[in-house]
């Protein structure tokens, strides 16, 4: 069994100290020092932020800023524990209409990625694939665009081993890209052998407080049928109202069918 989450970290916004990286950075330690993931994706921090959360663990990372596939502007990454896992490969493309190179799709605000590694574990020998993304959050074409290059793509690179698909998908369950994506992969809060823990939804736009019911559930872990969850978590910590991002990062525990 291994320990997977998906965290939108928010980028470091300086217009108001709640949303700073500055103040959240203490929150995200203390978050990693309590729950010690084996995987965590992210998406939205800005390279400085990636560096400060390497250093918080014994990890290391595979993934890219969006701008230019290196290190310019908002990154989708996947940190890992690299004293169990050893990364074999990793790749990346955009979630547009020229997937190889830096693009937009033409409908939405932002160019977006998708990244991917290959895993082996090294208790078991076991190889699989992770793949994290972060869909557009104006455009339902987009997103639906972008899933249906992402199942191509991951369809392609992944062969024939296991899959876990991660990230913000900026979508809820009754869109067709949510539809789209539980064609192929299970969404592991459906999967949980164990009550789930937490609320459902997981984005609270710096309002870690606010009801469970005005949550929105847009993070997800999503799996093949190679695995099964033996636990998931929504983890709602916060410090006097205040939260390590905008959204509570959505955690699971998996193991093998």
């Amino acid at each position: 069994m291994f320990s997977v989450t998906t965290f939108n970290i928010r980028f470091d916004d300086t217009s108001e100290r709640k949303k700073s990286w500055e103040l959240r950075k203490t929150l995200t330690k203390s978050l990693l020092d309590k729950y010690q993931w084996d995987f965590m994706g992210v998406e939205e921090p800005l390279l400085p932020q990636m560096r400060d959360m390497k250093e918080m663990q014994n990890w290391d990372y595979f993934g890219v800023g969006r701008d230019d596939g290196f290190e310019k502007g908002e990154f989708t990454a996947v940190f890992y524990n690299s004293t169990r896992f050893t990364l074999l490969q990793e790749g990346h493309f955009w979630l547009s209409e020229t997937p190889e190179v830096p693009s937009i799709h033409s409908t939405a605000m932002f160019p977006r990625i998708c990244v991917w590694g290959k895993l082996e574990d090294s208790t078991d020998g076991k190889q699989f694939y992770i793949f994290n993304t972060h869909l557009d959050h104006i455009s339902e074409e987009a997103r639906l665009f972008a899933s249906q290059l992402l199942l191509h793509k991951a369809s392609l690179i992944q062969e024939d081993l296991p899959v876990i698909l991660l990230g913000d998908f900026n979508t809820e369950p009754s869109t067709p890209t949510y539809n789209l994506i539980t064609q192929r992969y299970q969404d592991a809060q459906l999967l949980s052998k164990t009550p789930v823990k937490g609320p459902l939804g997981s984005f609270h736009d710096f309002q870690p407080l606010r009801p469970e019911s005005e949550l929105e559930k847009i993070d997800y872990i999503f799996v093949s049928n190679e695995f099964h969850i033996c636990s998931y978590e929504t983890s709602t910590d916060e410090i006097d109202g205040c939260s390590a991002s905008d959204h509570f990062p959505v955690m699971a525990v998996v193991g093998w069918t």
